[in-house]
């Protein structure tokens, strides 16, 4: 047997994975590692610190850093960040993160300090009891705010996307426009579920996709020429990720019982996108 291979069937090596079995067969798998651990070392990563007790840590995200290390991912996320900067973090499950951003989605995050902690937010995530607000630019015009009530599930071709599907999981979001232009709209995103790619997905779903993002891109915006700010200025010069951030959390403190909100600003590649917008379309 080659030993590059990793499937057989009837002693056969299996190249792709669309391949249907039929009948009775004898399949072997090699050498699969299905524990690989990827080994998270500590690393001075600046990271934005806006509060911080006794129980939890909020930090303002940047964009262009994965939350978790993965098998692309295995270095400089978040995890390694906390695990530097609050060495307490390293006793704590996922370093204590409680829920994911994207790693181009930038905003606000929270961070447990203690196990309890971590489960107790967690389970107030799970239930919907966290009030989680985005900002985005959209392509194309939106006249009025509106829901978008649709089950959202992972594709079975393109893994790393999630599409509507009528037998996907529970997804709502709100949107709200804040201001208006001829071909955007910079709209304010409110999610009652935390499906993952939730707002990416709505928003191409009602054909509003968010700007730079390539994963959840319009066809029609790019054949349209519609993904130019002006004649001259493409979006992709003038920001490099999806136009989307975490602007505003508010929970209920896990130790004082309190609610508690916590807010930041846009970020400067969202406002440069912003500003030459409205210079365009004067």
């Amino acid at each position: 047997m080659d030993p590059k291979k990793k499937v057989y069937v009837d002693q056969i090596p299996i190249n792709k994975p669309s391949i249907r079995i039929l009948g009775e067969k004898s399949i072997l798998i090699k050498d699969i590692d299905l524990e690989k651990k990827i080994q998270c070392i500590p690393k001075n990563i600046p990271l934005k610190i806006l509060h911080e007790d006794d129980s939890i840590i909020v930090i303002d995200k940047p964009y262009n850093l994965c939350v978790h290390p993965g098998t692309h991912h295995e270095k400089n996320t978040l995890m390694h960040a906390l695990m530097y900067h609050f060495p307490i973090l390293k006793n704590i499950p996922r370093a204590g993160i409680v829920h994911r951003l994207d790693k181009d989605t930038s905003g606000l995050m929270i961070v447990a300090k203690k196990s309890s902690i971590q489960n107790q937010m967690m389970k107030l995530f799970k239930s919907r009891k966290v009030y989680k607000e985005y900002e985005a630019i959209v392509y194309g015009n939106i006249n009025s705010d509106g829901t978008i009530d649709k089950p959202i599930k992972r594709h079975p071709y393109e893994r790393i996307k999630n599409f509507v599907c009528d037998f996907g999981r529970k997804a709502k979001t709100h949107y709200y426009v804040k201001e208006k232009f001829a071909n955007f709209t910079r709209i304010i995103l409110s999610l009652e579920s935390g499906r993952h790619h939730q707002a990416r997905v709505h928003m191409k779903y009602i054909g509003h996709p968010i700007v730079g993002d390539y994963l959840y891109q319009d066809r029609q915006i790019i054949r349209k020429k519609k993904n130019y700010i002006s004649n001259l200025i493409k979006i992709d010069q003038v920001i490099s990720r999806q136009a989307l951030h975490a602007r505003k959390i508010k929970i209920l403190h896990p130790q004082f019982k309190k609610k508690v909100t916590w807010k930041s600003n846009t970020p400067e590649d969202m406002r440069n996108l912003i500003d030459l917008i409205r210079k365009n379309e004067k």
